[in-house]
């Protein structure tokens, strides 16, 4: 028999009662490497139009343009008020389950270039691929801009795409400038 004292049977000493709060277990937050594998396309859009201006702060605007009929130009980073036409970097946006590679990157190139040369806007000073996932071997490749323009201008003479062979000849050689 115990009573209010604490001391249990024949007199025993028992310890106090002590009540623990119960412990929540949440689960652990995603990177913020993990979490842009949860944006669709637009969403890594605007996550990347955020996100350019603390990589520069000389940008006098930053501007998404993805989407359908963008040129090859998913964010622009405008270095003048003269925007597409005076300096701009550009943002290639690439949210894909497999890692980004060569044969998409020279598409985009591709397609920004044939748009500079039909005047859609001047060359951008730097172009930036955004890619959650880059192959092992394409940083390796932009590492050599000698062979990078070389394999470019080779696939560009013999591309079947219709961006490039609607071009006329004055055309193309301003893609290959």
């Amino acid at each position: 028999m115990s009573d209010s004292s604490g001391a249990g049977p024949a007199g025993a000493e028992q310890p106090p009662l002590t009540v623990l709060a119960h412990s929540l277990r949440m689960a652990p937050m995603p990177s913020p490497k993990q979490m842009v594998s949860f944006y669709d396309p637009d969403q890594f859009e605007e996550f990347v139009k955020e996100w350019v201006p603390a990589l520069d702060t000389k940008y006098v605007l930053v501007e998404r343009h993805g989407g359908s009929g963008d040129h090859g130009v998913d964010v622009a980073g405008y270095l003048s008020h003269k925007r597409l036409e005076g300096q701009w970097h550009n943002y290639q946006c690439k949210r894909y389950t497999a890692a980004l590679s060569w044969g998409t990157a020279a598409g985009e190139i591709r397609k920004m270039f044939v748009a500079a040369a039909a005047g859609a806007f001047t060359v951008p000073t730097r172009y930036v691929f955004v890619a959650p996932i880059i192959s092992r071997s394409l940083p390796r490749q932009f590492a050599k801009p000698t062979e990078c323009r070389t394999k470019f201008l080779q696939e560009l003479s013999t591309t079947r795409d219709k961006l490039v062979t609607a071009l006329t000849d004055d055309q193309r050689r301003a893609v290959a400038i």
